[in-house]
């Protein structure tokens, strides 16, 4: 099969369609290409215009912050277990802190 090689503007003109948002394979596809040497033309033709910004298809809005948060204030309950004092937030499941006084029991 023929090796057939195209001109610097049949690459530029394929890129202009993936610049305005055409797939790389479906480009590739109907050009008889392979995606592969479409996409390296692409990054090519990228790195020669470096002023070039490309698109972006996102769009920000603007965040208001309309009050902070006020960090509400733990309530913890005090254990004390073979000389040693633990704090222990409300709401901390109960087998786990039934195991860590036992641990502590068994260490101390």
């Amino acid at each position: 099969m023929p090796v057939v090689r195209h001109q610097r503007e049949f690459w530029e003109r394929a890129f202009r369609e993936v610049e305005r948002g055409a797939k790389v394979g479906e480009v590739a596809r109907r050009l008889g290409v392979r995606a592969g040497t479409l996409s390296w033309w692409c990054w090519k033709l990228r790195r020669l215009e470096p002023g070039r910004r490309r698109q972006s298809r996102a769009e920000f809005l603007p965040v208001v912050v309309a009050q902070q948060a006020v960090p509400m204030p733990v309530a913890a309950v005090e254990v004390e277990a073979s000389g040693v004092r633990l704090h222990v937030e409300i709401g901390t499941d109960v087998e786990y802190v039934s195991a860590l006084v036992a641990a502590i029991r068994r260490r101390c």
